[in-house]
């Protein structure tokens, strides 16, 4: 897309790794939606733009909270105690 717009396009996979590199991170690991977490879109644009090695939880229970809390709170407004020690 931002080949075809005259307008400047931040990309979220360059501004975290960006961040991470100026942390001087090699390996980081990565929560958010399902989406986020199982399309492997941003580990990819990580390791081939940056070199960094992104984890995710392996495990569903360990997915699946943190979507929720995205999706069911965060998305809305809701800032939970729940969410905040999750």
């Amino acid at each position: 897309m931002a080949r075809e717009v005259d307008i400047p396009i931040l990309h979220i996979g360059d501004a975290t790794g960006m961040a991470i590199q100026k942390s001087g991170l090699k390996k980081v690991g990565l929560i958010g939606t399902r989406f986020t977490m199982e399309d492997g879109f941003m580990a990819a644009w990580l390791k081939e733009h940056y070199g960094i090695e992104t984890l995710i939880p392996v495990a569903d229970p360990a997915r699946r909270e943190p979507h929720r809390i995205i999706q069911k709170e965060l998305d809305v407004g809701i800032s939970s105690l729940r969410a905040r020690n999750t």
